[in-house]
Parts: structure tokens; C-alpha cells; sequence
């Protein structure tokens, strides 16, 4: 499905295959529709996706007893850390939180930003699309995952990248992911809401502050967000891999 007013899910920038825990560096428009979520006072806090000129799709935890106001949106980067032309930065103007979603819990974990401007597409901002093909059709798949956020867990002493990472992990049967949550200990359902992704024996996963990041998967010549990085338990740990089916 596509919201914007451009071709979705496509790259305008070709390059070479480029952390995200276990992953590798992007090359600059190589995920034009990454955006940086950065909290007032924090720097960057959480990740989300451009869908359309003015909306970002992100994770609602993200968002949890802050307003809208706190909040701006850089779009166009891959290095946080230093000036880049044609990066952009906004504010969202409001926050559209699904009904469903209740903080501390997993469940409809998804938000809309509204932004305040109209973003200009260029080589380094693209939409992506947003999936409506059946879950199923995702299992065994290799999706991809991209963001500034920690490169191992935080408590571990791991640090945020400034620089947009990325990796591939196969997609799940929901029924996989329930059992090693399971074997895991980890009292969470997996609930038809839920899309898995990730190795059983962990090492390449999303991480602190990849939050709201899009899973997305390339069928029939585009990317597709089938996904947002939503539930887990520390990153890249065996078994315990969960997202917010879009």
C-alpha cells in the first residue's frame, strides 16, 4: 500500500551493501525512509518510518507520558553526528496513538506521528510501503532491520552508533516465536498483532532505541514495512524477538 504521492519502497541512491546489534553500516539513502525520533534535552530516543509527505509511523511506547512537543524528527540522515546536505528536520505536530495501546504492555504498540511541514522527497527521503499481504506469507523470509540505536544493550556498557546500522533477520511462524519465548521464560503472548524475527541462538537484533523501526522486506521490487520493532528482552539474546504486525 502506498500513502504518498511517489513511488514507495524504492531507493533513489545504489551503492554497495552496507549496528543495530550484529549488523553493518547503511550507505546514505540506502533506507531513505529511516527516521531519527530525538527527545528533548536526549538526542536521538527512537526510530519510526516515513510513509507519507507528512506522517511517520513509529512505536506508541515511544511515546509513553511525553507529548508530541518533545519531540523532533530528523529524516535524510545517516550520520547523526555530523552535517549532511538535504537532511531535514521537523516537529510533529501531534501524535496519533492506536486506541488499543496501554503503556507497559505490548499489545497495538503503534503511533503516528503528524508532522508540522510537508516533507520534500529527495534522494535521501522516500516513502516506504506498508504491507498488506497475510503474515504468513513473510515466514522464512529475510527481512531487514536499520537504526541509530545501541550497538548491545545498554546495561551491558553498549553504545548508541551515530551512524544508520543495519541487518537481516529471518521472519518467524508465530507459533515458533512463541515457544522460545517460552523456552525462554519470558511471560509474553504472541498474539496475531505480533510479527517475529531474529535467530534463535540471538546475536542480530534490533536494540535499545531502535524502537518504532520498520521491519520491512523487498517483494516485487519494493520494500515493504510489514513490521514495527515493538517487544524484547535485552538485544540480540537467544529467543526473544517480537514486532508490531502493520
Amino acid at each position: 500500500m502506498n500513502l504518498a504521492d511517489v513511488p514507495c519502497g524504492v531507493r533513489q541512491v545504489s551503492g554497495r551493501q552496507g549496528r543495530v546489534k550484529g549488523g553493518q553500516e547503511a550507505h546514505r539513502g540506502q533506507f531513505p525512509w529511516s527516521a531519527s525520533i530525538h527527545v528533548e534535552h536526549g538526542g536521538h530516543f527512537c526510530m519510526g518510518s516515513v510513509i507519507s509527505s507528512r506522517y511517520v509511523l513509529t512505536a506508541a511506547h515511544c511515546f509513553d507520558g511525553r507529548p508530541a512537543d518533545k519531540f523532533t524528527v530528523t529524516v535524510g540522515a545517516q550520520d547523526l553526528s555530523s552535517p549532511e546536505p538535504g537532511r531535514v528536520t521537523v516537529s510533529p505536530a501531534e501524535k496519533i496513538v492506536h486506541q488499543g495501546y496501554k503503556a507497559g504492555q505490548f499489545d497495538d504498540d503503534i503511533a503516528l506521528l503528524r508532522l508540522d511541514a510537508e516533507l520534500a522527497w529527495s534522494d535521501y527521503i522516500q516513502p516506504i510501503c506498508l504491507s498488506t499481504e497475510d503474515a504468513k506469507t513473510f515466514v522464512g523470509m529475510r527481512g531487514i532491520i536499520a537504526g541509530w540505536g545501541y550497538l548491545d544493550e545498554w546495561r551491558k556498557g553498549g553504545e548508541r552508533s551515530d551512524t544508520l546500522q543495519w541487518t537481516e533477520v529471518p521472519i518467524l511462524a508465530r507459533q515458533t516465536c512463541q515457544q522460545w519465548f517460552d523456552t525462554a521464560n519470558k511471560k509474553v503472548k504472541i498474539s496475531q498483532q505480533k510479527l517475529c524475527a531474529g535467530y534463535k541462538t540471538g546475536g542480530k537484533d534490533a536494540c535499545q532505541a531502535d524502537s518504532g523501526g520498520a521491519l520491512t522486506v523487498p517483494l516485487g521490487g519494493q520494500y515493504r514495512l510489514t513490521g514495527v520493532v515493538s517487544a524484547g528482552f535485552g538485544c540480540g539474546r537467544p529467543g526473544c524477538p517480537a514486532s508490531t504486525r502493520t
